[in-house]
């Protein structure tokens, strides 16, 4: 994009996770000139290890943090308009362990939260019963129970980095920084292809930019980029812990999720992930990984849960039973750091600017429910040393894809249907969930399974693995399998060597 120092960026960033794109979105919106670089794949790390629900998080009402759990449920209420068809309703009972928490506390907090969601809560109501059969009797029916918002949190990620394309940005991939210097009152950074020149793209392997201001939103890598770009340790203190989620065959009937106390630090949410499998966790650990990891993790977290899976609902769960294994490390703020307030409970900004003229912003921590808000905060910060832009944009404004209503969307569905009639129906529900308006430009000029090409199995076909391939940045089968689609469960039905070869000949 720019290899000269007389044409410089407003704003670089560092990170491909939600607070990356998000950021690229709202400044490239705003009229600023906007790069943005991930070592891997976008959405490759925490982004894609959330817990999917974006919501207010209910667990903030045992401190009373009310403005933690009011802007969440703010937060909900605008990313379902902004992308209904990434969002799916969901009703959690809790199943309590009286020694953490009395019946009638859980009966309050969960009546505090229905009240402070309003209007959202019965769109999500709405929504929730025509998921539910109400001819059936699902377990623990007569749990303390909220309804909350899931959101497929990799497709959020892409759709941003995609709003920031669309806006302008350049969007880089699979290409990591090698340096950042302040030189001539601007940033210059370097940064090199993670491939070799065959796989580049015809990208260049290494590229140098110049730019007014710097964010550091490298999620678990954020406190070593930014000792790297200050050298000097940064003023938030954080300690960095390992975030498991393990994946299931769901040992349940219904569509509804659970939370599960084992002690009063010790909540896991078990989401369905499709019709086959649920998703518990997150399990937060020190760091393990010497020889000895796989025994930890095992003897002290892992069968402790599923035991008490076991004695909940009555089934013989075993360590063999996991299909997948997720971890990432995360940064979690120190729960002793002096300067902790209500506004930096979930995330904390680090703003450095020695010489007064190039800017540097480290995120650390941080909610997938509250990145649009990070961003507006970040771009208020590096406000004043940039060029005049627009105001903040991003709260009425839909993401790609999501340019309809909840009504609207309804209504798309059956167009689809009706169009493409010849499509299995869990593939039409799969385009229309994850690409939503998007789906009309998949299948442009589709009539039949023939224009669709060759199949990679479990509903994989050519035209969707190109369209990956030219607009969302899909490199390799794990951008795809992994992140866009999620389709890698189903592995044994899948010609993955076929992928890779067609994905590699592209």
């Amino acid at each position: 994009m720019t290899t000269a120092s007389n044409n410089i960026l407003d704003l670089f960033i560092i990170g491909g996770g939600i607070h990356g794109t998000g950021i690229a979105a709202d400044a490239a919106g705003r009229g600023l000139t906007t790069a943005l670089c991930e070592q891997n794949d976008l959405a490759s790390a925490t982004s894609s290890c959330s817990g999917r629900i974006f919501g207010g998080d209910i667990l903030f009402l045992e401190n009373l943090e009310i403005n933690q759990v009011s802007r969440g449920l703010s937060e909900r209420h605008i990313i379902r308009h902004r992308a209904p068809h990434l969002c799916q309703p969901i009703k959690i009972h809790i199943l309590n362990n009286p020694k953490v928490h009395s019946k009638w506390s859980l009966s309050f907090g969960t009546a505090m939260y229905h009240f402070m969601a309003g209007k959202d809560e019965k769109e999500i109501l709405q929504q929730w019963h025509q998921l539910e059969d109400p001819t059936k009797d699902y377990p623990f029916e007569n749990q303390c129970f909220f309804y909350e918002n899931l959101i497929d949190d990799t497709r959020l990620v892409v759709e941003n980095a995609l709003a920031a394309q669309q806006h302008g940005a350049n969007i880089l991939p699979h290409q990591r920084v090698i340096s950042a210097q302040r030189i001539d009152q601007c940033w210059k950074i370097e940064t090199q292809s993670s491939f070799d020149n065959t796989q580049s793209n015809g990208a260049p392997n290494n590229q140098t930019f110049y730019s007014k201001t710097l964010v550091n939103a490298a999620g678990p890598w954020a406190q070593t980029v930014h000792c790297d770009l200050t050298h000097s340790d940064s003023r938030c203190e954080f300690k960095n812990q390992q975030l498991h989620y393990i994946y299931l065959e769901k040992f349940y009937e219904g569509n509804q999720g659970y939370w599960i106390q084992l002690g009063h630090h010790n909540v896991y949410s078990i989401i369905p992930v499709d019709h086959n499998r649920v998703m518990v966790g997150p399990i937060l650990t020190d760091i393990i990984d010497d020889s000895e990891g796989e025994k930890i993790w095992q003897d002290e977290f892992l069968k402790p849960l599923l035991q008490r899976l076991n004695q909940q609902f009555q089934v013989n769960l075993s360590p063999k039973d996991v299909v997948r294994h997720q971890q990432q490390n995360q940064l979690l703020l120190n729960e002793n750091y002096p300067y902790s307030t209500d506004l930096t409970r979930d995330h904390l900004l680090d703003f450095n600017c020695p010489d007064g003229k190039t800017p540097l912003v480290s995120i650390f921590g941080g909610r997938l429910s509250t990145y649009r808000v990070v961003a507006e905060q970040i771009l208020a910060m590096l406000s004043p040393y940039l060029p005049k832009h627009s105001a903040d944009w991003t709260e009425s404004s839909p993401l790609p894809g999501g340019n309809f209503s909840n009504d609207e969307f309804e209504l798309f569905k059956l167009e689809i249907n009706r169009d493409y009639h010849w499509l299995d129906q869990d593939i039409r529900d799969r385009y229309v969930n994850q690409y939503g308006g998007r789906t009309q430009e998949l299948l442009s000029g589709c009539h039949s399974l023939d224009h669709l090409g060759d199949s990679f199995g479990a509903g994989l076909y050519q035209r969707e693995v190109d369209f990956l391939m030219e607009q969302e940045w899909a490199v390799e089968s794990g951008d795809i399998l992994w992140r866009r689609t999620e389709l890698g469960y189903c592995g044994g039905e899948m010609d993955l060597e076929g992928l890779d070869r067609y994905m590699r000949a592209g």
